[in-house]
């Protein structure tokens, strides 16, 4: 096969302009226009709404290439797209070659119009907006969707990134382009069109069944040649013209598990296809995966067994990391899924309101052994069922599965997010909800579910999340006895943090609660005039419109109001760490009824007040140092369901049993302590264990000036947490003096801190972009806490010395 690169530099221009942009492919119009100042960065204050037109207009990219005199002449030449967004015209030398409906799917485009040396291709890009409009008003009936703050309108009538037309956390940039590769390619006698596996465990050995899906030109005999491990398979066929399904089967020699992170070793072999047109090589993990929803004392259980072992997960939802594709960088993707592991998380939703993401995101999760609830994209909407979309799906559905089946990390497919649900959202499906169930069911069951059985039967299909299981409408938002659910009565309903101990999902897939970004990333979008939690632009960055209000009122009833803006912004950061603690500790400590916790959400995809753990810049929130405590393979989970008792369990997600020492304290705010207990305990592998329960003294002198701090010491093992008796807000904590040396290795900053009293949610701060080790932490007395801090680019020691910034609970008010 002979391959010619259409990648790298294009030109753009409005389809009613003719001024000319300079744009690069992979690549999107937006990020062209702000690089040639046509637009102001939709980013920075309230841009956004100054740059709505564009994704209201046509596009034309342009670019040219030379052909071959051999090229030109060869019969089967194919012009390759993927992932072009969305609705679009192909041309080349003014015919046009093809068009696009659906940024989901690949293209191949048979061409016959090259000619030897310069060729022109061209690639309409045709508004979203408008397109997304002109099917709707052609509907038979309205297909009702949620809408949001800045709405592009009717983005369920075209198969596109959903929320790129605006989120409650995200902009509406209906921008275009296209993302993937895009080259034109030429075979002599027949080309690859698909090269997928299945791996089936007998008799304790593993098979793998190969199917390759070939177009052939001509009636040919053509040899294959299969190896893997050390083991080669060769086999001749006689391919016909047209498809040609082969199948072959493989058996490698001994090979190793593959495990999710903290489990065991991320094992991947290379398997690879050469042929006469070809060579394709790609990597494979054997591990067996199943999910178990079964009828147990407390209704219908759900997690997942790998390889014979029931695994807890510990994870996040994951959106798309930029509203602008262009800057989906792939070191971004690798730092972002650094954050995951660091945080101790083996698995990661990939939410239906976002994209399918690029093969490289696939490939780090296999290597880092991160686990992937993988949707399909359709989301918080209904969608239409009528033939051409239904068909669409079908492609991108079939195109899908084969790209990603093959990849350990996938754990299961679901159809949706929030789907059914949706179903009794709007007006229009409560008064006639038979009509919409019907097309529910025509697009999720008759076409996704039917199609990944078929294609992938032997993972699971989960039909909408939250689901209470095919065949069950339950109200997943409320009902935590089966299937997975979204708890969003915390956030949504204004209802306390205790209400988390009011219910015991059995696999709570989506739960939050919103902070702010920390100050860098104010700055990066708001004035020096904008920095106030009510100015316009920290507004326009609120995308949920009760947003603030929600994290004031829950502040004010947790917390000390804070003296100014950046302790706001910290305190909102405490706040969320607080909540997602209270609610992962409590359900771990509740296995095996509840088996799994992904919280909303991990990343952002620009600068926002949401319920993201790490911010669009990369840094991370307090919640995400949090959630590298509360997911440690081994932790103590310390809390008081009713005021009354304080409640402590070990927890040990691995497969050991781990005998050791349990040490309580109750601490004065002041450092005293007023009882120590100590006793040997043992935490069973793969178990909660409950501990100890410690009855809180009927005293507010004793509730309002102590606290409860445990400590576990086993084998290889030292974690703590802890417990307040009351409210934050009730705590007569102590205002703390903080001591710190500083020292420098390689462009490495090591801290050290110490302080005289306890002090809470502990953060270290540098006016310069950097990670540091630790933050949000708890440091007592006597101890010495080593902060390590690693700036983003080489920084000046002498400068940073005296800059360091230190904030606790305390130092707000």
């Amino acid at each position: 096969m002979t391959k010619i690169d259409l990648c790298g530099n294009w030109n753009l221009k409005n389809a009613d302009s003719s001024e000319i942009y300079k744009s690069i492919i992979p690549g999107d119009i937006y990020s062209a226009l702000i690089r040639n100042g046509k637009i102001p960065h939709p980013y920075k204050g309230r841009n956004e709404l100054k740059v709505q037109w564009v994704g209201q207009q046509n596009w034309i990219y342009t670019r040219n290439f030379l052909i071959s005199n051999s090229f030109s002449k060869q019969e089967n030449v194919y012009l390759h797209i993927d992932r072009i967004d969305t609705i679009a015209s192909v041309k080349i030398n003014g015919k046009e070659i093809g068009k696009c409906d659906n940024s989901f799917k690949d293209y191949n485009f048979k061409l016959d119009n090259l000619t030897t040396g310069n060729n022109e291709i061209s690639i309409i890009i045709i508004s979203p907006e408008k397109s997304a409009q002109k099917l709707a008003s052609e509907l038979e009936y309205p297909v009702p969707y949620m809408k949001y703050p800045v709405q592009s309108l009717d983005r369920n009538m075209i198969r596109k990134t959903q929320c790129h037309s605006g989120w409650d956390w995200g902009p509406s940039i209906m921008t275009g382009g296209i993302y993937g590769e895009i080259f034109l390619y030429s075979s002599n006698k027949y080309k690859i069109d698909n090269f997928s596996t299945r791996q089936i465990l007998i008799d304790g050995k593993w098979v793998i069944n190969i199917n390759i899906i070939v177009f052939s030109y001509t009636t040919n005999k053509e040899e294959f040649n299969l190896s893997i491990n050390g083991n080669t398979e060769t086999f001749s066929v006689d391919l016909l013209p047209g498809i040609n399904n082969l199948t072959q089967q493989i058996k490698p020699e001994k090979v190793d598990l593959w495990w999710p992170a903290g489990y065991g070793e991320q094992k991947l072999y290379e398997l690879t296809l050469i042929c006469s047109e070809t060579t394709i090589t790609k990597k494979i993990g054997f591990r067996k995966i199943e999910v178990i929803t079964e009828p147990d004392n407390y209704g219908i259980s759900m997690y997942f067994r790998v390889n014979d072992r029931d695994i807890f997960a510990k994870g996040a939802n994951w959106i798309p990391m930029d509203a602008l594709p262009e800057n989906e960088t792939n070191i971004r993707y690798e730092n972002l899924l650094n954050d995951v592991i660091d945080a101790n998380m083996n698995m990661l939703r990939v939410w239906g309101g976002g994209q399918y993401e690029r093969d490289i995101f696939y490939d780090l999760c296999d290597k880092k052994g991160i686990l992937i609830w993988q949707d399909f994209m359709f989301s918080c909407a209904l969608y239409p069922a009528y033939s051409d979309f239904l068909d669409n799906v079908e492609e991108e559905v079939r195109y899908q599965v084969n790209r990603l089946k093959d990849h350990p990390s996938i754990a299961l497919w679901c159809g949706n997010n929030e789907d059914i649900g949706a179903l009794t959202w709007f007006e229009e499906s409560r008064k006639n909800r038979d009509r919409y169930l019907v097309d529910y069911d025509r697009l999720n069951e008759g076409v996704i579910g039917k199609l990944v059985k078929s294609l992938d039967p032997d993972r699971k299909w989960w039909p909408s999340s939250p689901s209470a299981g095919e065949g069950d409408y339950s109200d997943n938002w409320h009902d935590d006895s089966k299937g997975d659910m979204h708890y969003w009565s915390v956030w949504h309903e204004g209802k306390p943090f205790e209400s988390y101990y009011d219910i015991i999902p059995r696999f709570c897939s989506e739960f939050g609660y919103q902070s702010f970004s920390g100050i860098q990333t104010v700055k990066s979008f708001a004035g020096k005039d904008q920095l106030n939690i009510s100015s316009p632009d920290m507004m326009h960055h609120q995308k949920n419109e009760r947003g603030n209000s929600i994290i004031t009122s829950s502040l004010i009833r947790y917390f000390r109001f804070p003296e100014n803006f950046e302790d706001f912004l910290y305190l909102s950061q405490v706040q969320q760490a607080y909540a997602i603690r209270t609610a992962i500790e409590y359900w771990r400590a509740m296995r095996p009824i509840c088996m799994g916790t992904l919280y909303w959400q991990l990343n952002d995809n620009w600068p926002v007040a949401s319920w993201s753990s790490i911010e669009y810049s990369g840094k991370w929130k307090l919640l995400h140092y949090a959630a590298r405590d509360f997911y440690k393979p081994v932790h103590l989970s310390v809390f008081s369901k009713d005021k009354q008792k304080i409640e402590i369990y070990g927890l040990n997600d691995t497969d050991i049993t781990i005998p050791g020492v349990l040490n309580i304290k109750i601490m004065g705010f002041d450092g005293s302590i007023l009882e120590q207990i100590e006793q040997e305990v043992t935490l069973n592998s793969d178990s909660s264990n409950k501990l100890y329960e410690y009855n809180i003294p009927d005293d507010k002198n004793i509730q309002t000036n102590y606290f409860l701090y445990a400590a576990f010491s086993g084998y290889e093992t030292d974690v703590n947490n802890y417990s307040f008796f009351t409210l934050p807000r009730e705590c007569n904590l102590k205002k703390a003096v903080f001591n710190t040396e500083i020292s420098k290795s390689d462009n490495v900053f090591k801290f050290t801190i110490t302080t005289g009293v306890p002090s809470f949610f502990v953060q270290p701060e540098l006016d310069i972009q950097g990670k540091f080790s630790d933050s949000g932490f708890l440091l007592l007395p006597g101890q010495k806490k080593v902060i390590i801090f690693r700036p983003a680019k080489k920084a000046d020691f002498d400068k940073l010395e005296n800059k360091l910034n230190i904030r606790d609970l305390r130092s707000t008010y």
